[in-house]
């Protein structure tokens, strides 16, 4: 469905507010204007119910977020952030949901990620209320009605009310044959294997039922699902999450390709790295997994006033050799609150890029922060980019073209818009790991 959309490709009189200290804006001038593109909807965007983006093979970037009241917001965009207009017309697919399979808007939708297939169809999981959802589109935009009941979306529930909550991120598997989202339920986290192809749950993932259970603690402790990334060498499945009793901690899980928990990461699959330190880590939300096998995990810490930072072994345990034990907390004062690192990317030589948000002056003001640290958990003073009035800052896409990373967020005052900002990037990526054997 075609709307009338506005978009501001130039910078906003007083958008870009760079607080005391910040030398220059920090931005890649050749990304969009100045270093950034906004995108203004009718209704304005969802800003609490988060972004997300992806980045194509060909380094274009698709976003996907929600559009007050009305349903979801994706976007494509060139390697250089201008809107591609050979997405529906403009860049810009805006699809109405209420109403849709039983989904309220009302009712504080959250997105959970989104990813694209090799032949460019868009699928994104959001929760609203207690019931997660995987909403699939062409590759121009329109709902693919031969997914879920016709109408491009599946609910993840079943006939008896079993229904769920938290929904964390989506990824294909190593092949681009199963389709994996993360949710929580309850106690216990779980992990769907889907049909790309028509949502049906894939019958061959989690000992024959689509779905795995993992309940990562021994008590009765709640459960939110944050990303996940799956390794192109094995198929292992990695997942970040939050525990929220009786404190808010984080955890890591670990699958083999068919959904099974690995006994040899963690207790049962199961890491919890900051249990124990002297550290609050409130969240889990994004997890990098370099070639080795090492995840790096990244959240919130001390009541939400400092970013956290993990990194483990290929076993669960900290690594030793990154900051203080495996684990880095990084304290901004005058925090008010903070969303806490959402994005996380590990560079050529073990350096660790963290992109988030955090709220100032009693939520009258917030940042977006993308920051790097050496590979032995230092801050590294030349990639540290602070940009005021924007809040939200949902992702951190892999390089994009000639060295940027790619960071969304929305502009704080309302109504929302989305803005896409350039970081150049000071160090490559190391090389993806070989393609697993035919």
């Amino acid at each position: 469905m075609v709307r009338t959309r506005l978009v501001a490709g130039a910078l906003a009189a007083g958008a870009l507010l760079l607080p005391a200290g910040a030398s220059g804006s920090g931005l890649d001038g050749s990304f969009g204007s100045s270093g950034r593109t906004e995108v203004a909807l009718n209704s304005g965007w969802n800003a609490g119910a988060g972004v997300d983006a992806f980045r194509l093979a060909d380094d274009r970037i698709v976003t996907a977020g929600l559009e007050d009241g009305y349903g979801l917001a994706v976007t494509r965009h060139t390697p250089s952030g201008q809107l591609d207009t050979s997405f529906d017309g403009d860049g810009i697919a805006t699809i109405p949901l209420n109403g849709v399979e039983g989904i309220d808007l009302n009712l504080s939708p959250q997105l959970g990620g989104v990813v694209v297939d090799s032949a460019g169809s868009i699928y994104t999981v959001l929760t609203v209320a207690t019931q997660a959802y995987v909403v699939k589109l062409t590759p121009g935009g329109a709902p693919d009605t031969t997914f879920g009941g016709g109408d491009g979306v599946r609910p993840l529930g079943n006939a008896s009310g079993d229904y769920r909550n938290a929904a964390g991120g989506v990824r294909l598997n190593a092949t681009g044959t199963r389709l994996l989202v993360a949710t929580g339920e309850g106690e216990s986290l779980r992990l769907w294997g889907i049909s790309p192809i028509s949502g049906d749950l894939d019958l061959s993932f989690g000992s024959g039922s689509g779905v795995r259970n993992l309940i990562p603690t021994g008590d009765s402790s709640p459960v939110a699902a944050g990303d996940l990334v799956v390794s192109p060498v094995n198929g292992e499945i990695t997942v970040v999450g939050t525990l929220f009793t009786p404190e808010p901690r984080q955890f890591v899980a670990r699958f083999d390709a068919s959904g099974t928990a690995l006994g040899s990461f963690g207790s049962g699959g199961v890491a919890r790295p900051w249990d124990g330190a002297s550290a609050q880590v409130s969240t889990g939300s994004d997890v990098f997994v370099t070639a080795d096998g090492k995840p790096t995990v990244v959240g919130s810490a001390d009541a939400n006033e400092s970013l956290a930072i993990a990194r483990l072994n290929p076993d669960g345990s900290r690594d030793g050799t990154f900051s203080n034990g495996g684990l880095l907390t990084d304290f901004l004062p005058g925090s008010y609150s903070m969303r806490g690192y959402d994005g996380v990317n590990v560079q050529g030589d073990g350096g660790i890029v963290a992109a988030g948000s955090r709220f100032l002056d009693n939520f009258n003001a917030a940042e977006v922060r993308v920051r790097r640290y050496s590979a032995s958990g230092a801050p590294d003073a030349t990639l540290d980019v602070r940009i005021g009035d924007l809040f939200g800052a949902g992702a951190l896409t892999p390089q994009v073209g000639p060295g940027r990373y790619v960071v969304p967020a929305f502009t704080y005052s309302s109504p929302h818009r989305l803005v896409l900002l350039g970081i150049p990037a000071s160090l490559p990526e190391p090389p993806p790991p070989p393609p697993p054997p035919p």
